[in-house]
């Protein structure tokens, strides 16, 4: 199976952009190959925030194969009708390596024929439902939590993402390899932001998915920091 990620910047038709976004998951129900999948809004900056970001939007997809992914993104026409409005995409064509959790009461990522990381870069993908209750507590911490992750040695892409504003929070990141991935993980600023999270409760799901990254296209590679150099990267490997 094959896991995609696609970022859309857009510049204008921002309005449109947004009445799409919440219609096209509807549309996608039924497409062939297509075993999940999510349209998310994101937030400001590059990790969980209280403010929205209106000019991109991210859909996430889990393919029966990669012949069907493509069909898809070729030849679909409501996606083709909202890919249109975009200024610039991007697209991470991904391969599970491990994750834990689930998503809706589902594990969506099959990684039971995971081979071991190379060093090449790697893709994290986190996600938790947050309680109602534990909305206050949550963002009051959320952006301590997240402060080092900007200045993180490798880190090459990230953005917090999300299906609905507050309470279903997501983020992707991009690392220069796993070994730099981890050391992040296992800082002490990030272990005690894991402390937090089980002393006070706040998920009651989530998720934590890493993948290696077969591909990336990008039509405007300039819309999307830090995307040239993964793949330079990637070619390099």
């Amino acid at each position: 199976m094959l896991t995609t990620v696609t970022l859309l910047s857009f510049s204008e038709n921002k309005a449109r952009a947004f009445a799409a976004m919440g219609l096209l998951p509807r549309k996608l129900k039924g497409v062939p190959g297509l075993r999940f999948f999510k349209m998310m809004g994101s937030g400001r900056g590059q990790a969980f925030s209280l403010r929205p970001d209106f000019s991109r939007y991210c859909l996430l997809a889990v393919w029966q194969s990669q012949a069907e992914a493509a069909a898809f993104f070729s030849s679909n026409t409501h996606w083709l009708q909202y890919q249109a409005l975009a200024a610039g995409t991007v697209q991470f064509q991904l391969e599970p390596l491990s994750a834990k959790g689930s998503w809706n009461g589902i594990q969506p990522f099959d990684h039971s024929n995971a081979k071991p990381p190379q060093h090449t870069p790697v893709a994290v993908l986190t996600r938790a439902s947050l309680h109602w209750h534990r909305l206050p507590s949550f963002w009051r911490n959320a952006r301590t939590a997240t402060a080092d992750m900007p200045q993180a040695d490798g880190l090459q892409l990230s953005l917090g993402i999300g299906e609905v504003p507050y309470i279903e929070q997501a983020t992707f990141s991009v690392w220069e390899n796993a070994d730099k991935m981890m050391a992040f993980v296992t800082a002490p600023a990030h272990l005690q932001a894991i402390k937090l999270r089980h002393k006070e409760a706040w998920y009651k799901e989530e998720l934590f998915a890493r993948f290696t990254i077969s591909k990336i296209t990008c039509d405007r590679p300039e819309l999307f920091a830090g995307v040239k150099e993964l793949q330079a990267l990637l070619q390099a490997a």
